[in-house]
């Protein structure tokens, strides 16, 4: 914890939160000093005497000129006029932070009052605590294995969040990152509502259900379910009071929500719907049971895949319409991680995957000590390992550039299926982003934009697999370049309409070995092209492709080795019926898309984990035009 090590660090607020901070900090000499401020002398005095702080002051005006870093841990709606006090008094080195349970409020707080600096201002929330409160209950173990949240701002100084990113992970704390949107979003449904709820059903009970002249008497009949449901109603008032206040409008959202939830379930209720009421119970039995397993002890266990239970109903839906972009492979957005987090940039990403793959590797990196905020929406920010021999203990008074975007190419099994899709079906249009154009002619009268991309290892992250778009073009696709981008790799959103036809082409692949998520895109255009598609493989390519497909075949695809190497698909009208994907993701994925495309019913069976592999694939389909319903597998 070297950034720490000379620091004098002033904890503003010393209760539960702050509290614990300095008892861990002090305990584990993690740091040069630790100062507090307070208002209440006594507890202040009662922390200097039981070593957890080395000097304090109800003056502000006395530590603050003392202070490297700071740590705010006071109520929500207390953090501004705080922010306020400190503005006069404190030094631009400084690095500022705070714990509270809102980030909107404090951030647009922080934008006002530290314009000119917000460089060295990291907000951060520690998802830890107890009902209780109160200096008296903060224990130096407090955040051993709990998760602390930071939302960086884009002016952030990388030292600034390294230093409070160290402070956290010192005190044994998992440290993760979000933007601030998201993270009142997420805490408003998973910490905001609960509390709401507890606090409601304690008053409901003694409102409504006890007896008028006998209010508590109810709890008498009360067992551990309601002990354990109404345990976080003993927390302080205060602070959730500000919580709610600060974070209106995403809880209101969570508990409209909710609220819609209960109405579903009174009307089960009310039409004796027992099957409806069981479907539910299980599915949320199974939702917590698996939390409970992935969090034992309150420890985040490695993801691992689960075999989906859940069929598939995949028939042709209506002409295919929007925008879709697939994010990239998991294998690209491991890589980028793993070769950004070693340099000392920071470093920006759109179209990342949140498959398991991914979100496996982004938390391994947490694990090692690097900052990854994301992946949301597609977006990835990542704080580069810092050059020691660069690096300083003072936070420059510069602002730090804010990072470029960086945009990844799509997954090329998702881009292709899709483009070939939006070729065959009748009447579709589709815009598709951020496709891998290597090998694609583009004609000069497209509109082409150029821009510079911040990798310092371009070069080894550009090894992308092969692409079979040229060999699609080959066939028919129409595939129209609407914006080019030139980065270490080609992308572009392209337009696709329904070609007139595919014409079966000869492909010579001998040469390399291609991934088979791509010869699975080329054997479903052999399948809708006019006359016969053939391609030349591998030996062992081959017979592995024909294994891998011999469920289409028993629908009546055409797909045949007709001698060493070369296996011919023929144009065909594929059977409904049930396609056993043996747990093979990209062939599930890939019967979706021919189900559209061959007018056949499909149901596919032991799909894989689809949700852990392309999380957000099937209501992106079904919003694009896709006839996909699920059904329930009949475990034997």
């Amino acid at each position: 914890m070297e950034l720490l090590k000379d620091k004098t660090i002033l904890i503003i607020g010393l209760g539960l939160i702050g509290g614990s901070v300095a008892r861990a900090l002090t305990a584990g000499k993690l740091c040069r000093r630790v100062v507090a401020y307070g208002r209440d002398e006594a507890v202040l005095q009662s922390a200097m005497l039981d070593g957890s702080i080395h000097g304090f002051s109800t003056e502000l005006s006395v530590v603050v000129p003392q202070a490297d870093l700071i740590l705010i841990a006071v109520p929500t709606l207390t953090v501004r006029p705080v922010l306020e006090v400190l503005a006069p008094l404190v030094s631009d080195h400084v690095i500022i932070t705070d714990a509270a349970s809102v980030k909107g409020s404090v951030v647009a707080d922080a934008r006002r009052i530290f314009s000119d600096s917000l460089h060295r201002f990291v907000p951060g929330h520690p998802i830890a605590g107890s009902e209780q409160s109160g200096y008296q209950a903060s224990r130096a173990d407090l955040y051993a294995q709990r998760k602390v949240i930071l939302t960086p701002l884009p002016e952030n100084n990388p030292v600034a969040v390294r230093t409070v990113m160290q402070l956290w992970q010192g005190i044994g704390a998992e440290v993760h990152g979000m933007s601030t949107d998201r993270h009142d979003a997420v805490l408003a449904g998973t910490s905001h509502l609960p509390h709401l709820l507890a606090y409601a059903l304690v008053n409901t009970l003694v409102d409504r259900v006890s007896e008028t002249d006998r209010q508590r008497q109810v709890f008498d009949y009360a067992a551990g379910g309601f002990a354990d449901f109404s345990r976080i109603a003993s927390s302080d008032p205060v602070m959730w009071r500000d919580i709610f206040l600060a974070n209106t409008n995403a809880t209101v959202n969570a508990l409209d929500a909710y609220m819609e939830t209960l109405q579903h379930m009174r009307q089960q209720l009310l039409r004796a719907d027992g099957f409806a009421l069981h479907y539910d119970f299980s599915r949320a039995k199974q939702v917590r049971d698996d939390f409970i397993k992935r969090f034992r002890h309150g420890v985040a266990q490695p993801l691992t895949a689960n075999n989906w239970p859940v069929n598939i109903i995949a028939q042709p839906g209506m002409a295919l319409r929007g925008e879709y972009r697939a994010p990239s492979s998991s294998a690209l957005a491991v890589k980028v991680l793993q070769l950004q987090a070693k340099v000392d940039l920071v470093s920006s990403y759109t179209g990342f995957p949140e498959d398991m793959a991914t979100q496996a590797e982004v938390q391994s990196l947490r694990d090692n000590g690097a900052l990854v905020v994301g992946p949301e929406q597609g977006k990835v920010t990542i704080y580069g390992a810092p050059d020691r021999s660069r690096e300083s203990a003072a936070v420059p008074a510069t602002v730090t550039a804010r990072p470029v975007d960086t945009e990844l190419p799509a997954d090329g099994l998702l881009s292709g299926l899709m483009i070939l899709a939006a070729s065959v079906i009748t009447s579709s249009s589709m815009l598709i982003k951020a496709i891998d154009l290597r090998g694609v002619p583009v004609p000069e009268q497209s509109d082409v934009g150029s821009r510079q991309s911040i990798l310092q290892a371009a070069d080894q992250v550009a090894q992308l697999a092969p692409s079979v778009l040229p060999m699609l073009c080959e066939l028919g696709v129409n595939v129209h370049v609407v914006r080019k981008t030139s980065l270490p790799w080609q992308t572009a959103d392209v337009e696709v309409s329904t070609a007139v036809s595919l014409q079966g082409r000869e492909f010579d692949l001998s040469a390399d070995t291609w991934p088979e998520d791509q010869l699975l895109i080329l054997v479903v255009a052999g399948l809708l092209s006019n006359g016969e598609t053939r391609l030349i493989l591998s030996a062992p390519q081959a017979t592995s492709l024909l294994r891998r497909t011999k469920a289409w075949q028993n629908l009546g695809a055409s797909i045949v080795e007709h001698k060493n190497g070369c296996v011919v698909i023929s144009h065909s009208t594929l059977m409904s019926g049930q396609i056993n994907c043996h747990g093979d993701t990209e062939l599930a994925v890939s019967s979706l898309f021919i189900a559209q495309c061959v007018e056949a019913k499909l149901s596919i069976t032991d799909p894989g984990d689809i949700p852990s592999r392309y999380p957000g694939l099937l209501q992106s389909l079904q919003d694009l035009g896709f006839g996909l319903s699920l059904e329930e597998a009949i475990q034997s």
